[in-house]
């Protein structure tokens, strides 16, 4: 069985929401809109921290498509 892997990269805002996704490969619009989907069902994430004031920052996972 082969696999693919694309990373997807998004902001975390301040407040620890995520937005701005993007792929680095092409992908099909339903698959992307999946994986927006399931990164946004993680709930909010903890913002990063630059000295001692949250800031935004881009954040870049992979992901293994069998």
């Amino acid at each position: 069985m082969s696999s693919e892997s694309i990373s997807v990269t998004f902001t975390i805002d301040r407040d620890g929401r995520t937005k701005n996704f993007r792929t680095t490969e092409k992908v099909p619009l339903k698959l992307r809109e999946q994986i927006v989907n399931a990164i946004q069902k993680m709930g909010n994430w903890i913002p990063a921290k630059l000295q001692g004031m949250e800031v935004n920052v881009n954040y870049t996972i992979p992901i293994r498509i069998k």
